[in-house]
C-alpha cells in the first residue's frame, strides 16, 4: 500500500465518511461515491497516480472518489463539509460548487466535468481525474486546511450534481440549487440576447454597448443579476481583446443552455 492510501485509512478510523449514494437519490442517477475506508477509494486514488500532485496526500482523509456509471456527463458538483470541534454545540458546514461550466475557456477540452465511465478524485481544494487537477487554491493551502480540521470530527459528502442535459440530482443540503439555476438563466439570457442582436443585424456595435448597460445595472443581491453581470462582462471582454467572432461563438454555445431541473419537475 502506498504512502497516499496509508495516509487515506488511517484518517478515515477518525473521520466520519461521506453519506451514502443510495441515501441520497445519487445511485439512481448512475453515481457510485467512495470515502477514504472503501477500497475503491484506494484503487481509485493509485489509478490517478495522486501522490504526484503536491498536496493531495494531506488531503486524502477529507476527500471523495465520485464514480459516473451514468450515460451523461457531470458538468457540476457540490461537496459539503461538517465539522465539529470538541465541545462545540454548533456545526461548522460548507460547501464547495467544482464547475465544468467556463466561458472564458471557449475551446477547452479538459474541464473538471465528470464524462461516462470516468471518476474524479475530489475535495474542497481540488479535483483530479484522468485528464488533469484542477485547485482551488495552492498546494500549500493543504496544511492550513488540514490544520483547521484536526481535531475536529469530520464529514465530508457529496451533496448535489448537475448533469449535462441540465438534471440537478442531491439532498442539496447547501442549498446549491438557486445559485445553479440562477447562473443557467442569466447564461441562457445574456447569451441568447446577443444571437437575437446577431439576427437582426445589431451585432456588434449595439450588443456591446446593451452588455456595458446589462453590467453597470445588475445587482449583486441574487445569483441570477451576480452572473448576468459576469457573463456581459466576459462577452464584452472576449469581443476587445480575441474580437466579436469569437464572442459570438461563445454565445452561440451559452444560448442553447439547457434548463436546470428536479426529476419529476421538469
Amino acid at each position: 500500500m502506498d504512502r497516499c492510501a496509508r495516509l487515506a485509512v488511517l484518517f478515515a478510523l477518525t473521520l466520519c465518511c461521506s453519506i451514502p449514494a443510495q441515501e441520497t437519490g445519487l445511485d439512481t442517477a448512475g453515481l457510485q461515491v467512495f470515502g477514504p475506508a472503501d477500497p475503491a477509494f484506494a484503487n481509485a486514488v493509485k489509478s490517478l497516480n495522486a501522490a504526484s500532485h503536491d498536496g493531495v496526500s494531506e488531503l486524502l482523509p477529507y476527500s471523495l472518489v465520485i464514480e459516473n456509471r451514468s450515460s451523461r456527463s457531470v458538468v457540476i458538483y457540490a461537496i459539503r463539509v461538517v465539522s465539529r470541534g470538541p465541545g462545540q454545540a454548533q456545526e461548522t458546514r460548507s460547501t464547495m460548487l467544482w464547475s465544468a461550466i467556463n466561458a472564458i475557456e471557449l475551446h477547452s477540452s479538459v474541464t473538471p466535468e465528470i464524462r461516462p465511465g470516468t471518476y474524479r478524485l475530489v475535495s474542497e481544494l481540488f479535483t483530479l481525474g484522468p485528464e488533469r487537477m484542477f485547485r482551488s487554491g495552492g498546494p500549500e493551502d493543504a496544511i492550513s486546511y488540514v490544520t483547521r480540521y484536526r481535531d475536529r470530527s469530520v464529514k465530508v459528502e457529496l451533496d448535489a450534481v448537475v448533469f449535462a442535459d441540465g438534471e440537478f440530482v442531491g439532498p442539496d443540503r447547501g442549498n446549491s440549487y438557486p445559485y445553479v439555476q440562477g447562473r443557467f438563466a442569466a447564461r441562457r439570457d445574456v447569451y441568447g440576447m446577443v444571437m437575437r442582436d446577431f439576427e437582426a443585424g445589431l451585432f456588434p456595435a449595439q450588443t456591446l454597448d446593451k452588455l456595458a448597460r446589462m453590467s453597470k445595472e445588475s445587482g449583486d443581491q441574487i445569483p441570477y443579476d451576480r452572473w448576468a453581470k459576469r457573463y456581459a462582462d466576459e462577452l464584452t471582454r472576449v469581443a476587445k481583446v480575441r474580437g466579436p467572432a469569437e464572442a459570438l461563438e461563445m454565445a452561440r454555445e451559452g444560448a442553447n443552455y439547457p434548463v436546470l431541473y428536479r426529476r419529476g419537475a421538469r
